[in-house]
């Protein structure tokens, strides 16, 4: 299996109340976590969402070459042409499932020559970082596959974002 290298930037703001981080075994999940302070203070949270540093649409110049893919409205692609994802034109997941453990989101990942039918659990690792204040760390799911004719053959890892704030 091919490595593929997660170097890319990119901040969103998640939206909603705080909640606590629910206590739990990490035996119990597949997940790759960062290496960020496990505690935050209520008091240190960000003073305003507008405060966020974002990635905005532009900040990459890529063009996907792979076909069978579509782009979801206000959406935008952002990497390189050896690995991408789509993120919100807002800068902003909004609405996102709440559960014990945080804020879960799906993302989706491409790269050139992907097969979802020759790779089903692709080496990809997703980690990410709060860039406001010190947080819980942030908890993905080892990658899986994920096919269908709107995203063509792409790599699949759940997150989940024990707090709001900006990641």
């Amino acid at each position: 299996m091919r490595y593929l290298a997660l170097l890319i930037p990119m901040t969103l703001m998640i939206t909603a109340c705080n909640t606590p981080f629910a206590e739990r075994r990490d035996s119990d999940l597949n997940h790759y976590e960062t290496d960020i302070p496990t505690t935050v203070n209520d008091d240190q949270s960000i003073q305003s969402i507008a405060d966020c540093p974002v990635t905005k649409n532009g900040a990459s110049s890529l063009v996907p070459t792979t076909t069978g893919m579509s782009m979801l409205p206000g959406q935008f692609w952002f990497g390189t042409d050896k690995l991408w994802t789509s993120l919100p034109e807002s800068g902003e997941w909004t609405g996102l499932p709440l559960s014990g453990e945080g804020y879960s989101q799906k993302t989706f990942w491409w790269s050139e020559g992907y097969s979802a039918v020759d790779e089903p659990e692709p080496d990809l690792r997703v980690t990410g970082v709060r860039l406001d204040i010190p947080a819980m760390k942030l908890h993905a799911s080892i990658a899986t596959h994920a096919m269908n004719t709107d995203i063509g053959s792409a790599m699949l890892v759940g997150v989940v974002l024990p707090l709001s704030g900006c990641w």
